[in-house]
């Protein structure tokens, strides 16, 4: 077992109603924000239980579950939850401890050894003093303070490695990597507080979450597709470019294609063209347009797809090379040959046209 440095539940946490309830139910953001009136602060838990902060705010946020078993294993050692309480066997550190009823937590049930204490925390006192929290919450705002527009670029620079290496190896190979990029680039914007130094950290965010997104999708993995998509679409909000916002919604219609919503996914695009109210570069404005013809066409709205595809052509720079924005590239591929899977229907879109 991996060692741990234990700062758990106070036994008065672990008796609420309301904390075997969650724990029933595994309902961990209900759990974390338990452990956040204890004085365990999202950092503090990511950093015992192995996961990132941004998936700690998530799970709080109930924008993600926690459903593999590991991960529920590591959040019980990692707070000091019994096993019990998580339809879990016996942690290995209960063991010690000697055998205890399944039921209802009393002060000493399921617990760890607690080093430096020898009575069990009052109510409402924080297992951390104040001033560790705050030094704490100081060393991530001087982190992301560091990572300025420098840093943003080296991150840009890793992507478009990635774009290669997508090519190269394959979505499986390069998502696991760019997923542990995406969520250190979300810690270092929850705490940048410059409002000048955000953009470009946020662009690249954009950049790599789409990239992701699309990698997620080719592997069939619709939720997780759906959700960096949703990623994507924050972060370019926060960078401020109608092309990165316009780009992440597109792409994200693929999903929906990929889901048999063709309809939906037709919205999505036009909404996505329109709302950027004609900012957008000629290459990005020729990929929008020719996927909604795309659209259409599983749909099976013949005419609609000619006339997408017409207008997808009227407005296609003569030279794609020219004033091309990096949340084109993407784009640029796309329109030359279609990706992967997709490649079906955009033959089935130009015999139509043709």
């Amino acid at each position: 077992m991996r060692e741990v440095e234990w700062s758990p539940l106070p036994s008065r946490v672990l008796e609420l109603p309301e904390m075997a309830d969650a724990c029933r139910a595994r309902d961990f953001g209900a759990i974390f924000k338990l452990a956040q009136r204890a004085g365990l602060y999202p950092s503090r838990i990511a950093r015992l239980c192995d996961m990132t902060p941004s998936r700690v705010s998530e799970v709080i946020a109930n924008k993600r579950a926690v459903t593999q078993i590991g991960v529920i294993e590591r959040i019980a050692d990692g707070i000091g939850i019994p096993g019990a309480m998580l339809g879990l066997a016996a942690r290995p550190w209960e063991a010690d401890q000697g055998d205890a009823p399944a039921t209802a937590p009393s002060s000493t049930l399921g617990r760890p050894p607690v080093i430096g204490r020898q009575s069990p925390a009052p109510a409402f006192e924080p297992i951390l003093p104040m001033d560790d929290e705050a030094l704490e919450l100081k060393r991530e705002l001087a982190r992301a303070s560091a990572a300025d527009g420098a840093v943003a670029r080296l991150y840009a620079m890793q992507i478009d490695t990635m774009r290669q290496m997508d090519r190269q190896m394959g979505a499986a190979t390069v998502l696991p990597q760019l997923e542990a990029q995406i969520a250190q680039m979300e810690d270092l914007l929850e705490y940048r507080t410059a409002p000048g130094g955000r953009e470009p950290m946020a662009a690249a965010l954009t950049e790599a979450a789409t990239l992701a997104g699309w990698q997620a999708l080719d592997l069939g993995q619709y939720q997780k597709a759906w959700r960096l998509h949703e990623t994507a679409k924050s972060a370019a909000r926060q960078s401020g470019s109608a092309a990165l916002l316009a780009h992440a919604m597109g792409q994200q219609a693929y999903v929906l294609l990929d889901l048999g919503e063709a309809d939906q996914a037709v919205e999505q695009l036009r909404y996505a063209r329109e709302s950027a109210g004609g900012g957008l570069p000629p290459l990005m404005e020729t990929w929008l347009f020719a996927a909604e013809a795309e659209a259409h066409a599983v749909a099976g709205h013949e005419a609609l797809c000619r006339a997408g595809m017409d207008r997808a052509e009227a407005v296609r720079p003569a030279d794609p090379r020219t004033r091309r924005c990096r949340s084109c590239s993407w784009a640029a591929r796309t329109w030359t040959g279609g990706v992967g899977m997709r490649w079906r229907r955009w033959e089935r879109t130009r015999r139509w046209r043709t």
